[in-house]
């Protein structure tokens, strides 16, 4: 294979880079793709490029030579099924396990686009967006182009009512959350938001279900979708949630208790509202931690 410069058309625009190679390069792991961009082996307009930068019509996407071992190839850890909130013809809603990421790449071999694709044998099934590889809950797949842009524009339009429970230290408050996130890396490279002049605005709702003097648990709407959001801005007031070691949680034992609940939006003409089965960690932490569900119910 030659190296190739391919000129986007209409139908690539605002589509991701990662994304338009995938289709590309059918036969290469995600994870290959992923090495490809991130050591500048592939351009966008002679330029080095990032996975998830939006394509515009009339790009020059520079595709270099690829090869890799059979032993590089994305391998799917069938032991995870993943749970199926909702399936139809435009997307796919799933329940996403705490350690699964979204997609495999920066050190991971799969993730949850990954098994779907092997699992429905369709390699065109996109994500329409993401969580943490330690938050559990809903992700939306799309199946179809048309699908992909219109949940993206529902995205940027903060049209997706979108809630999480979390566990958190301490006694929380209800109310209103605002702050500008910005993002840097630590001294191990790791990315973390923090709240500065310079950030976008952010902005979450708490409902506080239940609590004592040691543990709360929370319902958290999010207005905006920021990196880390409703991580660091609960840390910020003082409960940083269970499991959460980056942003100050003491509770070292546990996952992060952090669950992506439920998701009401609409997409091609059709409504949906989709709640999340809570994981057994997170009932568990709930016993220790003495709190209860029966507000959210």
């Amino acid at each position: 294979m030659q190296v190739q410069n391919i000129i986007t058309t209409s139908y690539d625009d605002q589509q991701r880079l990662d994304n338009f190679l995938v289709k590309k390069l059918k036969k290469v792991p995600k994870s290959h793709i992923y090495k490809l961009i991130r050591s500048g082996q592939v351009r966008v307009n002679k330029k080095r490029a990032k996975p998830f930068q939006k394509l515009n019509q009339g790009d020059v996407v520079r595709i270099p030579p690829v090869s890799f071992s059979e032993n590089e190839e994305v391998q799917y850890n069938s032991s995870k099924k993943l749970e199926i909130i909702h399936d139809d013809k435009h997307l796919i809603v799933v329940n996403k396990p705490s350690g699964m990421a979204v997609h495999g790449g920066s050190g991971h071999s799969y993730g949850v686009i990954e098994n779907l694709r092997s699992e429905f044998a369709n390699n065109d099934l996109q994500l329409a967006h993401r969580i943490d590889r330690d938050t559990s809950g809903c992700i939306i797949i799309c199946k179809t182009r048309t699908a992909l842009l219109d949940i993206h524009e529902k995205f940027r339009d903060r049209n997706i009512f979108k809630q999480y429970i979390a566990i958190v230290e301490n006694v929380a408050a209800s109310g209103t959350i605002k702050s500008n996130i910005a993002v840097k890396r630590d001294n191990e490279g790791e990315r973390y938001s923090y709240d500065s002049e310079d950030g976008k605005p952010s902005k979450s709702i708490v409902k506080v279900l239940y609590s004592n003097k040691q543990f709360s648990l929370v319902l958290v709407r999010i207005i905006t979708g920021r990196m880390h959001q409703i991580r660091m801005q609960l840390s910020n007031l003082g409960n940083p949630i269970i499991g959460d070691i980056k942003y100050g949680s003491k509770h070292k034992g546990f996952n992060l208790m952090l669950h992506s609940y439920q998701m009401q939006f609409e997409c091609k003409g059709k409504d949906y509202d989709l709640k999340a089965k809570i994981p057994n960690k997170f009932l568990k932490a709930l016993d220790f931690c003495k709190l209860s569900l029966l507000k959210l119910r």
